[in-house]
């Protein structure tokens, strides 16, 4: 039976800028006309939907803050390590993005070639090295495709960073009788697959088989964390949006639906 998981590679991981503004498209600067009126464009400000995932190793929450805004992004919910959530933000051209944990401040974002449309974006905070303080970030805009698209992510700490190593994808819907279809996903790369429930898994690591329900456009990620050798922090993969995140939301929008039924209801 042909595979039904891989349709293509979208494309290796990338640091932001997604895409390059056109030539044509309006420009924040001042024009002087032969009237003598000056007219001043300036570039509207877009909301972007930003996952954020911990992969810093630490049992200090991060907070996160938007510099230009002053903005607590976190509110008082600060980000444990190994947890991922989606936040729109006001970026704009230039922003900073401070971290901190525990108080203490261990990184700072820049974000440069920002899409000037709303768009999906990644950003993935992790530790320098196993002992450092400071960060380094993994970033990615993700494209806008008619299929769910997967981006795999390494950001595990260690002296030999193994980007060889493949994530494991199977499905999980296949008829009785029939060998499940298994195919590799590399590191730092983002790949479109068909909709469906698959089990993603890492060969070596302490956790087994994670879920992931693909649908519609949606956009996931798996990250690899951890700290090579170490067995208080081992390396493992983090799912974002997980099969429980997948259906809370599912529950939610029901329970949406249903009160406004309710509610149609009642008022006719």
């Amino acid at each position: 039976m042909a595979s039904r998981l891989m349709i293509a590679c979208v494309a290796v991981l990338l640091a932001l800028p997604a895409a390059a503004a056109s030539s044509s498209g309006l420009r924040n600067q001042a024009h002087t006309e032969g009237n003598g009126h000056r007219l001043v464009v300036q570039n509207p400000q877009v909301d972007q939907q930003m996952v954020i995932c911990n992969a810093y190793v630490s049992v200090k929450k991060l907070d996160i803050m938007l510099v230009r805004t002053r903005q607590t992004v976190t509110g008082g919910s600060p980000l444990a390590y190994k947890q991922c959530k989606e936040f729109s933000l006001p970026l704009q051209e230039g922003d900073q993005i401070d971290f901190k944990a525990g108080g203490v401040d261990v990184g700072t974002f820049y974000a440069t070639g920002m899409p000037k449309y709303a768009a999906s974006l990644l950003l993935i905070p992790r530790r320098r090295s196993p002992q450092a303080v400071g960060m380094k970030f993994e970033s990615h805009a993700f494209a806008d495709l008619q299929t769910p698209q997967i981006a795999v992510v390494n950001a595990c700490s260690g002296k030999n960073e193994k980007l060889d190593e493949a994530v494991k994808i199977s499905d999980m819907l296949v008829a009785h009788g029939e060998e499940a279809v298994q195919e590799d996903l590399k590191f730092n790369s983002v790949v479109a697959v068909n909709p469906g429930k698959y089990g993603i898994s890492l060969a070596g690591a302490v956790a087994g088989t994670m879920s992931l329900y693909a649908a519609g456009t949606g956009k996931y990620v798996v990250v690899k964390v951890g700290v090579e050798g170490d067995a208080k922090n081992p390396q493992e993969l983090v799912v974002f949006p997980s099969a429980a995140h997948a259906a809370m939301r599912l529950s939610v929008t029901l329970f949406a639906v249903l009160a406004c039924l309710l509610g149609l209801t009642s008022s006719i």
